[in-house]
């Protein structure tokens, strides 16, 4: 994440945001651009063989990882 939000960090701090912030501000950005994917197919007791969109939020995918599009 370093070499992304660098400048973005520099910035904060020439702008005088303290460093505690800035890492709050940072875990909170990499928060809503987080996603997890769990192999739910044995829980279900069915194979998940195509995308199915539950919620904005939350979707099934086949094991191979679906891209948020």
């Amino acid at each position: 994440m370093a070499g992304r939000f660098g400048n973005w960090a520099i910035d904060r701090l020439v702008a005088k945001v303290p460093a505690p912030e800035i890492i709050a501000e940072l875990k909170a950005e990499s928060n809503r651009n987080t996603a997890v994917y769990e192999e739910v197919s044995p829980v279900l007791g069915v194979k998940i063989d195509r995308e199915y969109l539950l919620s904005r939020a939350y979707r099934f995918c086949p094991a191979r990882p679906c891209l948020m599009g």
